[in-house]
């Protein structure tokens, strides 16, 4: 399917952040990736990939060991689902 009919993406904050991110994603629209412009508490994300395309992503986990943090798809409704425990050891 293609992007805006069934896009995913990679994002990762602390866990406290993630509802409010994914939902005030869901109005930046998929021009934005479904995230917030600016928003400081996403600490990665990948650009929406749909089907059959890959992406890949490079970031510094300096900081961030000891912090909740959670992975999750933006785009709307599947961080609901589509999330998981990012742990630095």
């Amino acid at each position: 399917m293609p992007v805006t009919s069934m896009g995913h993406n990679w994002v990762l904050s602390e866990t406290s952040n993630l509802q409010d991110i994914a939902m005030k994603g869901a109005g930046a629209g998929a021009d934005n990736d479904y995230l917030p412009q600016g928003d400081d508490r996403i600490l990665a994300h990948t650009k929406l990939v749909g089907g059959g395309e890959s992406t890949t992503i490079t970031f510094s986990t300096d900081g961030l060991q000891g912090k909740d943090l959670t992975y999750f798809c933006s785009f709307p409704g599947h961080w609901t689902v589509m999330k998981g425990k990012f742990t630095i050891e």
